[in-house]
C-alpha cells in the first residue's frame, strides 16, 4: 500500500537499519533474505554472525531509550529525570496525553531511535510513521537496487505536514587515525544509520612530532551528515536527535556560548553560578568528574536540552507561542553547525591555493596532484551539501501549519541565506580551482617533456 514504509516496518522487526543487521528473527539462512545487502556482505556476515549472540543484541537495540521530557508552562521550563526504559516512557507519554495541553506544550527529546521510541510515542500521539522513517538513513545517494531510496515528496505535500526536518554536518577532529577507527566502530552501534566522511585534506599544519613518541598527533577531520527532526501537535513536541561520538572533539573546540555576558563592576569577580553554560563547553572540575566524563561525555542531546530551556526567544518572533523557546534552539544550533563547516571549507581551500601558488612552501607534504585529489573530494561533496542546505531553506520556510510559526524563522533568514551563498561562491572557486591546479600540472608536465628531449637531443 504505502511501499516508502517499508524501511520503517523492516526496521521494527531488527531493531536497527537493516543494512547493517542483514538477518531478519527467525531466519536460519544467510541467503534467505537478501533485500537490504549484497551477495559480498551475506558473505562477510556469515562470519560476523557466529561472534555475535544475534538475539540478544536484537532485543538491546529495540528497547534502547534514552528521552528528556521538558514542559514549558506560561514562560517557565521544568525538566523530568532522564526517561531510561519503555515502561517510563509509557506512563510520562500516558500523563502528558491526558493533562491540559492548551496552557503548556510538553516536549519529548529522543536521542537515536529504537523499537519501543516509535511504538510507544507513535501509538500515543498518532505521530505520522514518515516523521520516523525520515531519521533512519542518510545516504547521498542510493544504487538502483537500494530498496531504502526514500520518494521524494512535493512541496505542496510536505506543507501539510506536522513535522519537518533540518540536516547538518557535524565536523570532529580525531588526534591520529585510532581515534578516527575507533569512532568508525562507534557509529556502527547507533540504531540510525550514519557515516564519517574524511576529506583526507591534511596537511603539515596538522602534524605534531614533538608528542609523545608513542601518540604522535597526525590530526585527521571527519564529516558526519546528521538530521534533527521536529513534530509538534496542539501542545505535544517530539524532536529526534542523533547521538554523539565519544571518541574526538568538536572541530575547533565547538560553538560559541551564545548565553548573555554576565556584567560586573571592576574589582568584582566573575560569577561561579555554571547553570547558564552549555554541558559542551563546560570544564571538568576534577580528577573523578574528568574520568566520569570519558563514560559520559557531553552531547548534543544535552545541549539542545539546555538550550530548549535557555534561549531567549527573539523579539521578531512570535514570543506567546509556548514552542518558540526549543524551535528557536534547534535553528541556531543548526546555523552554528554550518558556520563551523564552511569556515572549515574556506580553511581547506585556501590551503589548496596557498599550495598551488607557493608549492615550496609545503616541503614533501604536498604536491600539485595532491591538490588535485583535494579539489576533487570538495568538487564532490560541496554541491552536495549545497542541495542539503537549500531542502532546509524550503523545510523551514514553508512551514506554516499556524499563522505565528514563519515568524520564528524571520531572525535567521539572513544567516541561513548566507550559508547558501557561501555553498555556492565555494563551487565556483573550486571550479577554478581546478583549472588552475590541471595548467599547473600540464605545465610541468610540458617541462619535463623538454627537459627529456634536450637529453636525447643531447
Amino acid at each position: 500500500m504505502w511501499p516508502q514504509l517499508e524501511l520503517l516496518k523492516d526496521f521494527m522487526r531488527v531493531g536497527t537499519i537493516p543494512t547493517r543487521w542483514k538477518i531478519f528473527p527467525g531466519e536460519n539462512d544467510v541467503f534467505d533474505t537478501q533485500r537490504y545487502t549484497y551477495v559480498r556482505d551475506v558473505l562477510k556476515y556469515k562470519k560476523e554472525r557466529q561472534k555475535h549472540k544475534q538475539k540478544e543484541r536484537q532485543e538491546e537495540m529495540k528497547k534502547r531509550v534514552n528521552v528528556a521530557l521538558l514542559q514549558f508552562i506560561n514562560g517557565r521550563t521544568t525538566k523530568t529525570e532522564p526517561i531510561l526504559d519503555t515502561q517510563s516512557l509509557k506512563q510520562e507519554a500516558e500523563r502528558v496525553k491526558h493533562s491540559n495541553t492548551q496552557s503548556h506544550f510538553s516536549l519529548f527529546v529522543v536521542e537515536d531511535l529504537s523499537c519501543d521510541v516509535i511504538e510507544t510515542l507513535g501509538s500515543t500521539f498518532g505521530i505520522d510513521p514518515r516523521f520516523f522513517r525520515s531519521h533512519i538513513i542518510d545516504y547521498s545517494w542510493n544504487n538502483v537496487r537500494d530498496r531504502w531510496r526514500e520518494p521524494p515528496m512535493l512541496d505542496l505535500d510536505a506543507r501539510k505536514r506536522d513535522w519537518f526536518q533540518l540536516r547538518l554536518i557535524c565536523s570532529r577532529y580525531f588526534s591520529n587515525q585510532e581515534e578516527l577507527g575507533g569512532a568508525r566502530k562507534e557509529i556502527d552501534e547507533w540504531n540510525v544509520f550514519r557515516r564519517i566522511d574524511v576529506d583526507n585534506n591534511e596537511i603539515f599544519w596538522d602534524r605534531d612530532k614533538r608528542t609523545d613518541p608513542k601518540r604522535i598527533v597526525n590530526g585527521r577531520v571527519g564529516h558526519i551528515r546528521s538530521r534533527i527532526t521536529f513534530w509538534r501537535a496542539s501542545g505535544i513536541g517530539v524532536v529526534i536527535l542523533d547521538p554523539t561520538l565519544r571518541s574526538g572533539h568538536p572541530l575547533w573546540r565547538g560553538y560559541a556560548n551564545w548565553y548573555p555576558l554576565p556584567r560586573f563592576a571592576p574589582g568584582q569577580t566573575p560569577p561561579k553560578d555554571y547553570s547558564h553554560i552549555p554541558p559542551s563547553l563546560r570544564r571538568q572540575k576534577s580528577e573523578q568528574s574528568s574520568k566520569e566524563s570519558e563514560h559520559k561525555s557531553p552531547s548534543l542531546f544535552e545541549d539542545f536540552t539546555f538550550w530548549a530551556q535557555h534561549t531567549e526567544v527573539s523579539q521578531l518572533s512570535a514570543g506567546p507561542l509556548l514552542y518558540a523557546k526549543p524551535l528557536e534552539a534547534m535553528l541556531r544550533l543548526v546555523c552554528v553547525e554550518w558556520l563551523t563547516f564552511t569556515d572549515y571549507i574556506n580553511t581547506r581551500l585556501n590551503q589548496i591555493d596557498w599550495g598551488i601558488a607557493n608549492p615550496g612552501f609545503f616541503p614533501d607534504s604536498d604536491s600539485r596532484e595532491q591538490s588535485l585529489k583535494k579539489v576533487h573530494f570538495w568538487r564532490r561533496w560541496i554541491p552536495q551539501c549545497a542541495n542539503m542546505f537549500r531542502g532546509n531553506m524550503r523545510q523551514v520556510f514553508n512551514l506554516q501549519k499556524e499563522k505565528h510559526d514563519s515568524e520564528i524563522f524571520i531572525p535567521y533568514k539572513e544567516d541561513y541565506e548566507s550559508i547558501l551563498d557561501f555553498l555556492k561562491s565555494s563551487e565556483q572557486r573550486l571550479t577554478n580551482l581546478g583549472s588552475v591546479v590541471n595548467s599547473a600540472i600540464s605545465l610541468e608536465d610540458a617541462r619535463n617533456t623538454s627537459k627529456l628531449t634536450a637529453l636525447a637531443a643531447a
